[in-house]
């Protein structure tokens, strides 16, 4: 799966040495081994597509290098509110999907993310990998996400709370009381999303997520690699 692609210095990427000696990752830079044929960036690419692989299934399984991804929004209790994804969808004019209210599969919504993630052989002896997308990085190490509540963004969210609760605009009448009635989980919905009316930027704690990088199974599968490589072509 070789790329042309290219990564500027704001997108998160993994670069890693490979040492042929066999003894791991490293940053020293080393020639190529004698032979003739064989394609000089084989190694690079082979650990290469082994890094994209566990990059992918870091968000499959939800955890990088045995420690659990934290779900959405892991101080919020239940029912899970997934803030920043309303305040898209809603944007966009949307209603806000089903997928907003569950607490997994983090980073995951429409695919791009880790769709993004490829990698590029640098040289014989050295790989670059990761993703294009400008929020991968805030994604791998965490942070601030901004996002701008503009007022069709309050006019759709109003829509969408009267519809939740099975309102109508305008069904109360002047001096009217509303009849008491059990609290629920739509209830806390519309509690946990009523601040929107009030603020005309939303500020989202990213946790971090590392989706990128060397783990035991890269390390593994790398020193195995560099074995093969020199057993088949000779150093």
């Amino acid at each position: 799966m070789p790329t042309s692609r290219q990564f500027t210095p704001n997108q998160v990427v993994a670069i890693l040495g490979i040492s042929p000696s066999g003894g791991g990752p490293t940053n020293k830079k080393t020639s190529a081994p004698a032979g003739g044929g064989q394609d000089p960036l084989g190694l690079a690419k082979a650990v290469g597509q082994r890094m994209v692989y566990e990059s992918r299934e870091a968000f499959r399984n939800q955890e990088w290098n045995g420690k659990k991804w934290p779900e959405r929004y892991p101080n919020q209790g239940q029912p899970k509110v997934n803030v920043a994804g309303i305040v898209s969808d809603l944007r966009q004019g949307f209603k806000p999907a089903k997928r907003r209210f569950v607490a997994r599969p983090a980073l995951e919504d429409t695919g791009r993310l880790i769709g993004s993630i490829t990698y590029r052989a640098k040289g014989p002896f050295e790989v670059e990998v990761g993703s294009n997308v400008p929020y991968a990085s805030l994604m791998q190490t965490g942070g601030i996400s901004r996002q701008s509540v503009s007022k069709s963004v309050r006019k759709n969210l109003a829509q969408f709370l009267r519809d939740l609760r099975g309102t109508k605009k305008g069904s109360k009448k002047k001096g009217q009381k509303r009849k008491k009635r059990k609290k629920g989980p739509k209830d806390l919905i519309a509690q946990r999303l009523g601040f929107l009316f009030s603020v005309e930027q939303l500020e989202t704690q990213i946790v971090p997520r590392q989706f990128l990088g060397v783990n035991e199974q890269i390390e593994k599968a790398l020193a195995k690699s560099i074995e093969s490589y020199f057993d088949k072509f000779g150093g």
